[in-house]
């Protein structure tokens, strides 16, 4: 059975992981001439005022701040990959969450999203969003690890896919 991939999301934290995977994204989409939406989501203060004492202050102003200098980011993000068309989205809510649901949309074939490799000691504080959304993602996820070296792995992927038969 061929797999088309006509839309990947790619996730960004603004990191040198979701750099890396933004450069995976990239180079697929041009090997399969699909195109990327670019997905940031901002962590809903409200969810982590929860979790603390500061939950009686209204947050909406503070979420349309962050929402905002997102957006730009993102945009900006968006601005570096001219040659693949490129829609951005802004979400406010859990990471791991709104990433799971987005890939349910029919519209995603596959989702490419960093890793930061934490272990031991801040994964288990920290936890991985990577590691839930490759668990709960409805659509194929490609996890492109911080520090790996990004080109040649994705120009190796992408030789592999043009090698297959279709």
């Amino acid at each position: 059975m061929a797999t088309t991939i006509r839309t990947i999301l790619v996730a960004t934290d603004f990191s040198p992981a979701s750099s890396g995977a933004l450069e995976y994204g990239r180079l697929l989409a041009r090997q399969f001439g699909a195109s990327l939406h670019l997905v940031h989501v901002v962590d809903d203060p409200l969810l982590a005022a929860a979790w603390s004492e500061a939950y009686a202050f209204d947050t909406s102003a503070l979420r349309e701040r962050l929402r905002e200098g997102a957006e730009a980011e993102v945009a900006k993000i968006a601005a570096t990959v001219p040659d693949v068309h490129v829609t951005t989205e802004v979400i406010i809510g859990s990471p791991a969450r709104a990433l799971i649901g987005r890939s349910a949309e029919p519209d995603i074939d596959l989702v490419v999203m960093g890793t930061h490799g934490r272990s031991g000691v801040p994964h288990l504080i920290l936890g991985s969003v990577a590691e839930r959304v490759v668990r709960g993602a409805h659509a194929p996820v490609l996890t492109v690890r911080q520090g790996s070296s990004h080109l040649e792995a994705a120009t190796a992927v992408c030789q592999i896919a043009e090698a297959a038969p279709a």
